[in-house]
């Protein structure tokens, strides 16, 4: 009898400190997905690269309008861009008409 008591008391220290580990890794360790907006609420991009990026000429200026890739099937317009020093990998179309017939993607 006293070898049953002992392995029951034994079994349950061992039950409640797994518990207690169980618990004390989950309040330490938070995994989440990396965010996709920064504190301000601007939203984060990858750099610029032939794959995720293009440009598409300003009618009026001699500027370029830069489109990134937010998700899967959408591309988002970041800005102006004047020296295209920086971009000159990246595919420069005429219109939006162009970029969509090419790029067969949502642009907003």
């Amino acid at each position: 009898m006293q070898t049953n008591i002992h392995k029951n008391l034994f079994s349950q220290f061992l039950h409640i400190g797994i518990i207690l580990l169980l618990f004390i890794f989950s309040v330490c360790f938070i995994f989440q997905p990396a965010p996709t907006h920064d504190e301000d609420g601007s939203i984060v991009f990858d750099k610029p690269t032939r794959k995720n990026a293009f440009l598409i000429k300003q009618p009026s200026t001699r500027e370029y309008n830069l489109y990134v890739k937010q998700n899967k099937n959408l591309y988002v317009n970041v800005g102006s861009i004047q020296n295209l020093e920086d971009y000159k990998d990246l595919k420069k179309y005429n219109n939006k008409k162009e970029a969509l017939k090419e790029n067969d993607k949502k642009i907003q």
